[in-house]
Protein backbone atom coordinates (compact mmCIF):
# COMPACT_ATOMS: atom_id res chain seq x y z
CA UNK A 1 0.00 0.00 0.00
CA UNK A 2 1.19 3.90 -0.56
CA UNK A 3 0.89 6.16 2.07
CA UNK A 4 1.46 10.27 0.55
CA UNK A 5 2.93 12.04 3.10
CA UNK A 6 3.36 15.91 2.51
CA UNK A 7 5.11 17.64 5.32
CA UNK A 8 7.64 20.29 5.18
CA UNK A 9 10.24 18.88 8.15
CA UNK A 10 12.58 16.45 6.55
CA UNK A 11 13.32 15.55 10.56
CA UNK A 12 9.77 14.08 10.81
CA UNK A 13 10.06 12.53 6.98
CA UNK A 14 13.16 10.54 9.15
CA UNK A 15 10.72 9.57 12.31
CA UNK A 16 8.12 8.24 9.44
CA UNK A 17 10.15 6.16 7.45
CA UNK A 18 12.58 4.80 10.52
CA UNK A 19 8.64 4.54 12.13
CA UNK A 20 7.15 2.44 8.64
CA UNK A 21 10.04 0.55 8.28
CA UNK A 22 9.06 -2.87 9.28
CA UNK A 23 5.49 -2.47 8.30
CA UNK A 24 5.73 -3.50 4.46
CA UNK A 25 3.47 0.35 3.56
CA UNK A 26 5.55 2.27 0.97
CA UNK A 27 5.61 5.77 1.82
CA UNK A 28 5.86 8.74 -0.59
CA UNK A 29 7.63 11.86 0.75
CA UNK A 30 6.87 15.06 -0.21
CA UNK A 31 7.66 18.43 1.33
CA UNK A 32 5.02 20.85 -0.63
CA UNK A 33 1.46 20.90 -1.97
CA UNK A 34 2.87 21.19 -5.24
CA UNK A 35 4.84 18.14 -5.05
CA UNK A 36 2.04 15.83 -4.01
CA UNK A 37 -0.46 17.07 -6.37
CA UNK A 38 2.44 15.48 -8.87
CA UNK A 39 2.58 12.37 -6.97
CA UNK A 40 -1.02 12.02 -7.14
CA UNK A 41 -0.77 12.19 -10.58
CA UNK A 42 1.96 9.66 -10.93
CA UNK A 43 1.03 6.75 -8.68
CA UNK A 44 -1.77 5.09 -7.37
CA UNK A 45 -1.69 6.19 -3.81
CA UNK A 46 -4.07 4.74 -1.18
CA UNK A 47 -3.72 6.98 1.64
CA UNK A 48 -2.47 10.57 2.41
CA UNK A 49 -1.13 12.04 5.62
CA UNK A 50 -0.54 16.18 4.96
CA UNK A 51 0.64 18.88 7.28
CA UNK A 52 -2.12 21.80 7.94
CA UNK A 53 0.73 24.07 7.30
CA UNK A 54 3.06 24.12 4.68
CA UNK A 55 5.07 26.40 2.71
CA UNK A 56 3.00 26.71 -0.62
CA UNK A 57 -0.60 26.62 0.92
CA UNK A 58 -2.88 24.57 3.73
CA UNK A 59 -3.47 20.93 4.02
CA UNK A 60 -7.24 21.75 4.17
CA UNK A 61 -7.39 23.16 1.20
CA UNK A 62 -5.16 20.73 0.01
CA UNK A 63 -7.58 17.90 1.14
CA UNK A 64 -10.51 19.75 -1.16
CA UNK A 65 -8.63 19.57 -3.85
CA UNK A 66 -8.32 15.84 -3.23
CA UNK A 67 -11.94 15.74 -2.89
CA UNK A 68 -12.63 17.06 -6.55
CA UNK A 69 -10.26 14.63 -8.27
CA UNK A 70 -11.22 11.38 -9.90
CA UNK A 71 -10.81 8.08 -7.63
CA UNK A 72 -10.01 10.40 -4.78
CA UNK A 73 -13.09 11.16 -3.66
CA UNK A 74 -13.26 8.72 -1.09
CA UNK A 75 -9.53 8.08 -0.14
CA UNK A 76 -8.68 8.41 3.50
CA UNK A 77 -6.53 11.69 4.32
CA UNK A 78 -4.77 12.31 7.57
CA UNK A 79 -4.08 16.14 8.82
CA UNK A 80 -1.18 16.54 10.74
CA UNK A 81 -1.64 19.78 13.17
CA UNK A 82 -0.76 20.71 16.81
CA UNK A 83 -3.32 22.38 16.58
CA UNK A 84 -5.64 20.49 18.49
CA UNK A 85 -8.77 23.10 19.06
CA UNK A 86 -12.28 22.14 18.28
CA UNK A 87 -12.78 24.82 15.46
CA UNK A 88 -9.87 23.32 13.48
CA UNK A 89 -11.56 19.60 13.77
CA UNK A 90 -14.18 21.10 12.89
CA UNK A 91 -12.81 22.98 9.71
CA UNK A 92 -10.93 19.84 8.54
CA UNK A 93 -13.86 17.28 8.68
CA UNK A 94 -16.11 20.03 7.01
CA UNK A 95 -13.09 19.59 4.09
CA UNK A 96 -12.98 15.82 3.74
CA UNK A 97 -10.71 14.92 6.21
CA UNK A 98 -11.10 11.39 7.48
CA UNK A 99 -9.00 11.93 11.18
CA UNK A 100 -7.14 14.54 12.60
CA UNK A 101 -3.64 13.85 14.28
CA UNK A 102 -1.48 15.54 16.39
CA UNK A 103 2.77 14.91 14.86
CA UNK A 104 4.04 13.15 18.43
CA UNK A 105 1.18 10.41 18.02
CA UNK A 106 3.50 8.69 15.25
CA UNK A 107 2.52 5.17 16.73
CA UNK A 108 -1.49 5.80 16.49
CA UNK A 109 -0.63 7.19 12.80
CA UNK A 110 1.11 3.55 12.34
CA UNK A 111 -1.56 1.35 14.35
CA UNK A 112 -4.40 3.62 11.95
CA UNK A 113 -3.03 3.23 8.95
CA UNK A 114 -2.02 -0.94 9.40
CA UNK A 115 -5.66 -1.43 10.63
CA UNK A 116 -6.89 0.26 7.35
CA UNK A 117 -4.68 -1.92 5.28
CA UNK A 118 -5.47 -5.04 6.75
CA UNK A 119 -9.27 -4.02 5.86
CA UNK A 120 -8.37 -3.04 2.59
CA UNK A 121 -6.83 -6.73 1.53
CA UNK A 122 -8.53 -8.97 -0.55
CA UNK A 123 -11.49 -11.48 0.10
CA UNK A 124 -12.91 -13.87 -1.47
CA UNK A 125 -17.01 -14.58 -0.96
CA UNK A 126 -19.49 -16.38 -3.68
CA UNK A 127 -22.04 -13.86 -4.01
CA UNK A 128 -26.05 -13.96 -5.50
CA UNK A 129 -26.97 -10.91 -6.81
CA UNK A 130 -30.43 -10.13 -7.96
CA UNK A 131 -31.25 -7.11 -9.80
CA UNK A 132 -33.64 -6.97 -12.73
CA UNK A 133 -32.43 -3.97 -14.82
CA UNK A 134 -29.68 -5.60 -16.90
CA UNK A 135 -27.48 -2.01 -17.19
CA UNK A 136 -27.26 -1.87 -13.59
CA UNK A 137 -27.12 -5.91 -13.37
CA UNK A 138 -24.07 -6.07 -15.68
CA UNK A 139 -21.86 -2.66 -14.07
CA UNK A 140 -21.98 -4.09 -10.73
CA UNK A 141 -21.33 -7.81 -11.79
CA UNK A 142 -17.90 -6.39 -13.09
CA UNK A 143 -17.33 -4.64 -10.02
CA UNK A 144 -17.94 -7.27 -8.07
CA UNK A 145 -15.72 -9.02 -9.74
CA UNK A 146 -12.49 -7.35 -10.52
CA UNK A 147 -12.39 -7.64 -6.49
CA UNK A 148 -11.78 -11.37 -7.40
CA UNK A 149 -15.95 -12.18 -6.02
CA UNK A 150 -17.64 -15.00 -7.43
CA UNK A 151 -20.61 -13.74 -8.97
CA UNK A 152 -24.19 -15.36 -9.93
CA UNK A 153 -26.14 -12.91 -10.98
CA UNK A 154 -30.06 -13.05 -11.92
CA UNK A 155 -32.97 -11.02 -12.83
CA UNK A 156 -35.90 -12.30 -11.10
CA UNK A 157 -36.70 -13.69 -7.41
CA UNK A 158 -37.90 -16.92 -8.84
CA UNK A 159 -34.47 -17.58 -10.05
CA UNK A 160 -32.47 -16.74 -7.36
CA UNK A 161 -34.45 -18.76 -4.88
CA UNK A 162 -33.87 -21.84 -7.39
CA UNK A 163 -29.72 -20.98 -7.46
CA UNK A 164 -30.07 -20.41 -3.77
CA UNK A 165 -31.66 -23.99 -2.94
CA UNK A 166 -29.38 -25.80 -4.75
CA UNK A 167 -25.70 -23.73 -4.33
CA UNK A 168 -23.96 -22.30 -1.04
CA UNK A 169 -23.41 -18.72 -0.98
CA UNK A 170 -21.40 -16.00 1.09
CA UNK A 171 -23.57 -13.05 0.51
CA UNK A 172 -27.12 -12.31 -1.34
CA UNK A 173 -27.22 -8.69 -2.57
CA UNK A 174 -30.60 -7.97 -3.72
CA UNK A 175 -32.65 -4.91 -5.01
CA UNK A 176 -35.81 -4.34 -2.67
CA UNK A 177 -37.97 -4.16 -5.63
CA UNK A 178 -37.79 -6.88 -8.44
CA UNK A 179 -40.12 -7.84 -11.95
CA UNK A 180 -42.15 -11.17 -11.47
CA UNK A 181 -44.40 -12.56 -8.73
CA UNK A 182 -41.50 -12.44 -5.99
CA UNK A 183 -40.17 -9.45 -4.75
CA UNK A 184 -36.80 -8.69 -3.03
CA UNK A 185 -38.61 -9.17 0.15
CA UNK A 186 -40.66 -11.49 -1.06
CA UNK A 187 -36.71 -13.77 -1.32
CA UNK A 188 -35.38 -12.24 1.62
CA UNK A 189 -38.70 -13.59 3.96
CA UNK A 190 -38.46 -16.75 2.41
CA UNK A 191 -34.56 -17.18 3.35
CA UNK A 192 -35.15 -16.01 6.36
CA UNK A 193 -37.14 -18.80 7.47
CA UNK A 194 -35.31 -21.36 6.39
CA UNK A 195 -34.31 -23.92 9.74
CA UNK A 196 -31.13 -24.48 9.05
CA UNK A 197 -27.98 -22.67 8.37
CA UNK A 198 -28.76 -21.32 5.25
CA UNK A 199 -31.02 -19.45 6.24
CA UNK A 200 -28.27 -16.93 8.73
CA UNK A 201 -26.83 -15.55 5.06
CA UNK A 202 -25.40 -12.15 5.22
CA UNK A 203 -27.96 -9.99 3.12
CA UNK A 204 -27.54 -6.71 1.61
CA UNK A 205 -30.68 -4.76 0.35
CA UNK A 206 -30.19 -2.52 -2.09
CA UNK A 207 -33.13 0.31 -2.17
CA UNK A 208 -34.02 3.88 -3.36
CA UNK A 209 -35.85 4.15 -0.62
CA UNK A 210 -34.60 7.41 1.73
CA UNK A 211 -37.18 7.04 4.12
CA UNK A 212 -36.24 6.11 7.73
CA UNK A 213 -39.44 4.02 8.67
CA UNK A 214 -38.59 2.60 5.24
CA UNK A 215 -35.20 1.60 6.19
CA UNK A 216 -36.11 0.28 9.59
CA UNK A 217 -38.38 -1.96 8.06
CA UNK A 218 -35.93 -3.49 6.15
CA UNK A 219 -33.95 -4.76 9.33
CA UNK A 220 -37.08 -6.58 11.00
CA UNK A 221 -37.68 -8.11 8.09
CA UNK A 222 -34.09 -9.79 7.77
CA UNK A 223 -31.60 -7.78 6.17
CA UNK A 224 -28.14 -7.15 7.54
CA UNK A 225 -27.55 -4.11 5.69
CA UNK A 226 -28.30 -1.80 3.16
CA UNK A 227 -27.11 0.59 0.65
CA UNK A 228 -29.14 3.31 -1.23
CA UNK A 229 -29.46 4.09 -4.82
CA UNK A 230 -27.09 5.38 -6.70
CA UNK A 231 -24.74 2.82 -5.73
CA UNK A 232 -21.28 4.28 -4.76
CA UNK A 233 -18.32 1.65 -5.23
CA UNK A 234 -16.16 2.30 -2.48
CA UNK A 235 -19.41 1.98 -0.13
CA UNK A 236 -20.97 -1.25 -1.60
CA UNK A 237 -17.35 -2.92 -1.68
CA UNK A 238 -17.00 -1.28 2.17
CA UNK A 239 -19.76 -2.79 3.25
CA UNK A 240 -19.74 -6.47 1.42
CA UNK A 241 -16.28 -6.81 2.89
CA UNK A 242 -17.66 -6.15 6.31
CA UNK A 243 -20.75 -8.71 6.24
CA UNK A 244 -18.60 -11.14 4.47
CA UNK A 245 -15.73 -10.79 6.75
CA UNK A 246 -17.54 -10.96 10.16
CA UNK A 247 -19.61 -13.97 8.68
CA UNK A 248 -16.79 -15.73 8.38
CA UNK A 249 -15.74 -15.11 11.59
CA UNK A 250 -18.82 -15.96 12.96
CA UNK A 251 -18.68 -19.53 11.10
CA UNK A 252 -15.06 -20.01 12.34
CA UNK A 253 -16.10 -19.31 16.16
CA UNK A 254 -19.10 -22.09 15.97
CA UNK A 255 -16.56 -24.19 14.66
CA UNK A 256 -14.65 -23.52 17.71
CA UNK A 257 -17.36 -23.97 19.88
CA UNK A 258 -18.03 -27.22 18.50
CA UNK A 259 -14.23 -28.02 18.80
CA UNK A 260 -14.30 -27.13 22.10
CA UNK A 261 -17.25 -28.52 23.43
CA UNK A 262 -15.93 -31.97 21.99
CA UNK A 263 -13.20 -31.39 24.18
CA UNK A 264 -15.05 -30.86 27.30
CA UNK A 265 -17.27 -33.89 26.18
CA UNK A 266 -14.06 -36.15 25.56
CA UNK A 267 -12.36 -34.40 28.97
CA UNK A 268 -15.18 -36.04 31.01
CA UNK A 269 -15.45 -38.98 29.38
CA UNK A 270 -11.77 -39.03 30.00
CA UNK A 271 -12.23 -38.05 33.75
CA UNK A 272 -14.88 -40.84 34.09
CA UNK A 273 -12.82 -43.58 32.87
CA UNK A 274 -9.62 -42.08 35.12
CA UNK A 275 -11.35 -42.48 38.23
CA UNK A 276 -12.97 -45.86 37.07
CA UNK A 277 -9.59 -47.73 36.22
CA UNK A 278 -7.68 -45.94 39.04
CA UNK A 279 -10.45 -47.06 41.29
CA UNK A 280 -10.14 -50.64 40.23
CA UNK A 281 -7.60 -51.53 40.90
CA UNK A 282 -6.74 -49.25 44.35
CA UNK A 283 -9.76 -51.03 45.29
CA UNK A 284 -7.79 -54.37 45.07
CA UNK A 285 -4.69 -53.56 46.48
CA UNK A 286 -6.80 -51.71 49.84
CA UNK A 287 -8.89 -54.85 49.79
CA UNK A 288 -6.47 -57.81 49.86
CA UNK A 289 -4.05 -55.57 51.63
CA UNK A 290 -6.92 -55.39 54.37
CA UNK A 291 -7.43 -59.44 54.25
CA UNK A 292 -3.92 -59.76 55.21
CA UNK A 293 -4.05 -57.54 58.15
CA UNK A 294 -7.07 -59.12 59.29
CA UNK A 295 -6.00 -62.23 59.13
CA UNK A 296 -2.40 -62.12 59.56
CA UNK A 297 -2.47 -64.50 62.40
CA UNK A 298 -4.72 -66.66 61.36
CA UNK A 299 -4.41 -66.89 57.33
CA UNK A 300 -2.33 -70.10 56.03
CA UNK A 301 0.98 -68.99 54.19
CA UNK A 302 -0.64 -69.69 51.17
CA UNK A 303 -3.13 -67.62 51.78
CA UNK A 304 -1.24 -64.98 52.53
CA UNK A 305 0.69 -65.09 49.63
CA UNK A 306 -2.31 -65.40 47.22
CA UNK A 307 -3.15 -61.59 49.55
CA UNK A 308 0.52 -60.00 48.14
CA UNK A 309 0.19 -61.93 44.56
CA UNK A 310 -3.71 -60.05 44.07
CA UNK A 311 -2.37 -56.54 45.34
CA UNK A 312 1.10 -57.01 43.04
CA UNK A 313 -1.71 -57.59 39.99
CA UNK A 314 -3.50 -54.72 41.02
CA UNK A 315 -0.51 -52.51 41.65
CA UNK A 316 0.71 -53.70 38.06
CA UNK A 317 -2.48 -52.61 36.23
CA UNK A 318 -2.20 -49.34 38.21
CA UNK A 319 1.47 -49.16 36.92
CA UNK A 320 1.03 -49.55 33.17
CA UNK A 321 -2.12 -47.00 33.29
CA UNK A 322 -0.02 -44.77 34.78
CA UNK A 323 2.64 -44.72 32.58
CA UNK A 324 0.20 -44.79 29.32
CA UNK A 325 -0.86 -41.05 31.07
CA UNK A 326 2.55 -40.35 31.09
CA UNK A 327 3.73 -41.81 27.75
CA UNK A 328 1.02 -40.13 25.83
CA UNK A 329 1.45 -36.82 27.90
CA UNK A 330 5.38 -36.44 26.30
CA UNK A 331 4.10 -37.60 23.03
CA UNK A 332 1.65 -34.86 22.57
CA UNK A 333 4.33 -32.29 24.30
CA UNK A 334 6.89 -33.06 21.51
CA UNK A 335 9.02 -34.27 23.70
CA UNK A 336 9.57 -37.80 22.70
CA UNK A 337 13.04 -38.81 21.97
CA UNK A 338 14.05 -41.82 19.24
CA UNK A 339 16.89 -44.02 20.49
CA UNK A 340 17.21 -45.34 16.58
CA UNK A 341 19.18 -48.22 15.81
CA UNK A 342 19.15 -50.63 13.57
CA UNK A 343 16.60 -53.24 14.60
CA UNK A 344 14.60 -56.55 13.11
CA UNK A 345 10.71 -55.94 12.76
CA UNK A 346 10.91 -60.45 12.97
CA UNK A 347 12.68 -60.34 15.45
CA UNK A 348 10.55 -57.58 17.72
CA UNK A 349 7.36 -59.55 16.65
CA UNK A 350 8.30 -62.83 18.05
CA UNK A 351 9.13 -61.22 21.78
CA UNK A 352 5.87 -59.90 21.39
CA UNK A 353 4.63 -63.33 21.14
CA UNK A 354 6.25 -64.68 23.77
CA UNK A 355 5.16 -61.99 26.15
CA UNK A 356 1.09 -62.59 25.41
CA UNK A 357 1.48 -67.06 24.76
CA UNK A 358 -0.42 -67.44 27.98
CA UNK A 359 -3.07 -64.96 26.70
CA UNK A 360 -3.48 -66.69 23.81
CA UNK A 361 -3.54 -69.94 24.89
CA UNK A 362 -6.37 -69.08 27.49
CA UNK A 363 -8.64 -67.51 25.15
CA UNK A 364 -7.44 -70.56 22.23
CA UNK A 365 -6.48 -67.80 19.64
CA UNK A 366 -4.51 -69.21 16.54
CA UNK A 367 -1.49 -66.63 15.65
CA UNK A 368 -1.81 -66.91 11.26
CA UNK A 369 2.04 -65.79 9.93
CA UNK A 370 4.19 -67.08 7.45
CA UNK A 371 7.37 -66.10 9.08
CA UNK A 372 9.77 -63.87 6.39
CA UNK A 373 12.81 -66.05 6.02
CA UNK A 374 15.31 -63.56 6.18
CA UNK A 375 15.08 -59.96 8.80
CA UNK A 376 13.60 -57.05 8.38
CA UNK A 377 15.56 -54.48 8.82
CA UNK A 378 15.63 -50.62 9.25
CA UNK A 379 16.47 -48.21 11.40
CA UNK A 380 13.74 -47.11 14.60
CA UNK A 381 13.55 -46.97 18.41
CA UNK A 382 13.00 -50.73 18.71
CA UNK A 383 11.55 -50.30 22.22
CA UNK A 384 9.19 -48.03 20.98
CA UNK A 385 8.01 -49.91 18.06
CA UNK A 386 7.70 -52.87 19.86
CA UNK A 387 5.03 -51.24 22.12
CA UNK A 388 3.28 -50.46 19.20
CA UNK A 389 3.07 -53.86 18.11
CA UNK A 390 2.48 -55.13 21.94
CA UNK A 391 -0.35 -52.53 21.72
CA UNK A 392 -2.22 -53.78 18.43
CA UNK A 393 -1.29 -57.45 19.55
CA UNK A 394 -3.02 -56.99 22.73
CA UNK A 395 -6.15 -55.49 21.21
CA UNK A 396 -6.23 -58.35 18.51
CA UNK A 397 -6.50 -60.50 21.51
CA UNK A 398 -8.78 -58.77 24.00
CA UNK A 399 -11.39 -58.02 20.94
CA UNK A 400 -11.14 -61.17 19.13
CA UNK A 401 -13.91 -63.98 19.07
CA UNK A 402 -12.94 -66.90 21.15
CA UNK A 403 -11.39 -69.77 18.99
CA UNK A 404 -10.52 -67.32 16.60
CA UNK A 405 -7.32 -66.07 14.52
CA UNK A 406 -5.23 -63.47 14.04
CA UNK A 407 -3.26 -62.59 11.02
CA UNK A 408 -0.37 -61.17 10.49
CA UNK A 409 1.64 -59.70 7.71
CA UNK A 410 5.70 -58.09 8.42
CA UNK A 411 7.52 -57.04 5.11
CA UNK A 412 9.35 -54.48 2.95
CA UNK A 413 6.58 -52.62 0.51
CA UNK A 414 6.80 -51.55 -2.94
CA UNK A 415 7.88 -47.95 -1.46
CA UNK A 416 10.19 -49.10 0.39
CA UNK A 417 8.97 -48.65 3.47
CA UNK A 418 8.59 -51.33 6.77
CA UNK A 419 4.87 -52.92 7.13
CA UNK A 420 3.50 -54.52 9.74
CA UNK A 421 -0.31 -55.46 9.61
CA UNK A 422 -2.25 -57.49 12.01
CA UNK A 423 -5.72 -59.13 11.54
CA UNK A 424 -8.30 -60.20 14.19
CA UNK A 425 -11.29 -61.83 13.86
CA UNK A 426 -13.74 -59.40 16.36
CA UNK A 427 -17.01 -57.20 15.45
CA UNK A 428 -14.87 -54.51 13.71
CA UNK A 429 -15.05 -51.09 13.90
CA UNK A 430 -18.02 -48.68 13.14
CA UNK A 431 -16.98 -47.24 9.40
CA UNK A 432 -17.62 -43.18 10.88
CA UNK A 433 -14.58 -44.42 13.77
CA UNK A 434 -11.71 -45.76 11.84
CA UNK A 435 -10.19 -42.53 12.10
CA UNK A 436 -11.33 -41.50 16.08
CA UNK A 437 -10.39 -44.85 17.43
CA UNK A 438 -6.62 -43.44 17.03
CA UNK A 439 -7.80 -40.10 19.78
CA UNK A 440 -7.00 -40.45 23.23
CA UNK A 441 -9.69 -42.18 25.57
CA UNK A 442 -11.58 -43.03 22.50
CA UNK A 443 -12.99 -46.86 21.75
CA UNK A 444 -15.24 -48.44 18.94
CA UNK A 445 -18.69 -48.75 20.39
CA UNK A 446 -18.97 -51.80 18.94
CA UNK A 447 -16.74 -52.68 22.29
CA UNK A 448 -16.74 -49.82 24.60
CA UNK A 449 -19.38 -51.12 27.18
CA UNK A 450 -18.03 -54.76 27.51
CA UNK A 451 -13.74 -54.17 27.04
CA UNK A 452 -12.74 -51.91 29.89
CA UNK A 453 -9.85 -49.63 29.66
CA UNK A 454 -9.33 -46.03 28.93
CA UNK A 455 -8.23 -46.36 25.04
CA UNK A 456 -5.08 -44.83 25.55
CA UNK A 457 -2.99 -48.01 23.38
CA UNK A 458 -3.39 -46.41 19.88
CA UNK A 459 -3.23 -42.85 20.57
CA UNK A 460 0.40 -43.69 22.20
CA UNK A 461 0.72 -45.68 19.02
CA UNK A 462 -0.22 -43.02 16.97
CA UNK A 463 2.49 -40.48 18.31
CA UNK A 464 5.03 -43.15 18.00
CA UNK A 465 4.46 -44.31 14.73
CA UNK A 466 3.87 -40.38 13.59
CA UNK A 467 7.11 -39.61 15.62
CA UNK A 468 9.43 -42.16 13.45
CA UNK A 469 7.92 -40.02 9.85
CA UNK A 470 5.30 -43.20 9.39
CA UNK A 471 1.68 -44.29 9.34
CA UNK A 472 -0.95 -46.17 11.30
CA UNK A 473 -4.61 -46.69 10.13
CA UNK A 474 -7.34 -49.17 10.37
CA UNK A 475 -9.32 -50.76 8.14
CA UNK A 476 -12.29 -52.72 8.27
CA UNK A 477 -12.51 -56.78 6.46
CA UNK A 478 -15.28 -59.45 6.19
CA UNK A 479 -14.17 -60.42 9.79
CA UNK A 480 -12.59 -58.28 12.25
CA UNK A 481 -10.70 -55.34 11.75
CA UNK A 482 -6.96 -54.80 10.21
CA UNK A 483 -4.25 -52.37 11.68
CA UNK A 484 -1.91 -51.72 9.85
CA UNK A 485 1.63 -49.29 10.72
CA UNK A 486 4.03 -48.36 7.98
CA UNK A 487 7.78 -46.85 8.87
CA UNK A 488 10.43 -45.18 6.42
CA UNK A 489 13.74 -47.38 6.15
CA UNK A 490 16.74 -44.67 6.56
CA UNK A 491 19.95 -44.43 7.64
CA UNK A 492 21.58 -43.30 11.02
CA UNK A 493 22.92 -39.98 10.52
CA UNK A 494 26.58 -39.67 11.67
CA UNK A 495 25.41 -37.60 14.81
CA UNK A 496 22.90 -40.41 15.66
CA UNK A 497 25.92 -42.69 15.97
Amino acid sequence: MKVLIIDGASLFHIILQDTFSDTGIELVLCETVAEGVVQLERDNIDFICVAKHLSDGEGIAFTKLVRQKKGYSHLPVILFTSDETSLVYNDALAAGVTEVFHKKDVQQLVNFISRFTLQQQPFSARVLYVEDTYSQQKVVTKMFESYGLQVDAYASGEEAWEAYLQKDYDLLVTDILLDGTMTGMSLINRIRRLNDQKGDIPILAVTAFDDASRRIDLFYLGVSDYVIKPIIEEELIARIRNLVLKNQYYLELVVQRKLAQESDRMKSTFLANMSHELRTPMHGIMSFSKFGVDNAETATREKIAGYFANIQKSGGRLLRLLNDLLDLSKLEAGKMVLDLRQGDLVSLFSACLIEQEQRLNDLSLQIKWQKPDTPILGVFDNTKIMQVMTNLLSNAIKFNRKNGAITIRILKNDNNELMFSLQDEGAGIVESELDDVFNAFVQSSKVRSSSGGTGLGLAISREIITGHDGRIWAENRDIGAIFTFVIPVRKIEKDEK
